[in-house]
């Protein structure tokens, strides 16, 4: 077979023949691999160690007082030094008497008339500290007519 004239669709082609069979390296496979054998010993080797009958130990004295140091805990400062957040009853330092509402940012000493039925959110150790942190006296105002 030989070239034959191209037609305008296909292109013009050369054939090549393919060999029967593609040409490879044989390797010959060993029949056992190669291995060094390791003897095994019946028991193995242990060091004995002896069991003392009592262990060691060495008594410490117990003290009635712990060793530990207490620290105060300091009230925290939601607004600055000389202010305290009020507990869930409303409760303060011993001996703070400012009560402070942070929503109206006013506070109340001991000489306002609703002072004991006033239910504290913040305390002031006195009325600097409250000024301080931008609170503002509560004093009966007379009313505008």
């Amino acid at each position: 077979m030989g070239k034959s004239e191209p037609t305008e669709s296909e292109p013009e082609t050369t054939r090549i023949r393919v060999g029967k069979e593609l040409p490879t390296t044989r390797i010959r496979v060993a029949k056992e691999p190669p291995t060094t054998k390791i003897r095994i010993a019946k028991e193995a080797p242990t060091t004995r160690i002896p069991v003392a009958k009592e262990p060691p130990t060495t008594k410490i004295p117990v003290t009635r007082e712990s060793p530990t140091r207490k620290i105060p805990t300091v009230p925290s400062a939601p607004y600055g030094p000389g202010s305290a957040q009020a507990t869930l009853d409303g409760g303060g330092p011993a001996g703070w008497l400012v009560k402070g509402h942070p929503e109206t940012r006013l506070y109340y000493t001991p000489d306002d008339p609703t002072y004991d039925s006033t239910v504290p959110q913040v305390w002031f150790k006195d009325e600097e500290s409250a000024v301080r942190a931008g609170f503002t006296p509560w004093r009966k105002r007379p009313k505008k007519g």
